[in-house]
C-alpha cells in the first residue's frame, strides 16, 4: 500500500522453482522504480529473520533493518526493514 510518501511491501516471495535467477531482484528493482516515481519517500517490509537469502536480496536493493518483531510466544521472528 501507499499513503503519505510510504510504501508498504507485503506477501512478496519467489516459486520455489524460480528462486536464485534474479527475478525477484528485477521484480523489485522494478516496483522501487515506479514507486520513486510516485514520490515515495519511504519503503518498508518485513522478512522472517533467519530467511538469509531475503534478507541479503532485500540489503543488495538498498533497505536497512529498522527494527525486530516477535512471534506470539515472544520470540524473535522477524525484522523490518526500510529503504529511503
Amino acid at each position: 500500500f501507499i499513503d503519505k510518501g510510504q510504501a508498504k511491501l507485503r506477501h512478496v516471495w519467489s516459486d520455489v522453482n524460480k528462486k536464485r535467477k534474479g527475478y525477484a531482484k528485477t521484480l523489485l528493482a522494478n516496483i522501487l522504480s515506479d514507486l520513486k516515481k510516485q514520490q515515495v519517500k519511504e519503503v518498508f517490509l518485513s522478512v522472517i529473520n533467519n530467511y538469509y537469502p531475503a534478507v541479503n536480496l532485500y540489503k543488495s536493493l538498498g533497505f536497512k533493518k529498522v527494527s525486530y518483531f516477535a512471534n506470539e510466544e515472544g520470540q524473535p521472528y522477524g525484522i523490518t526493514m526500510q529503504k529511503k
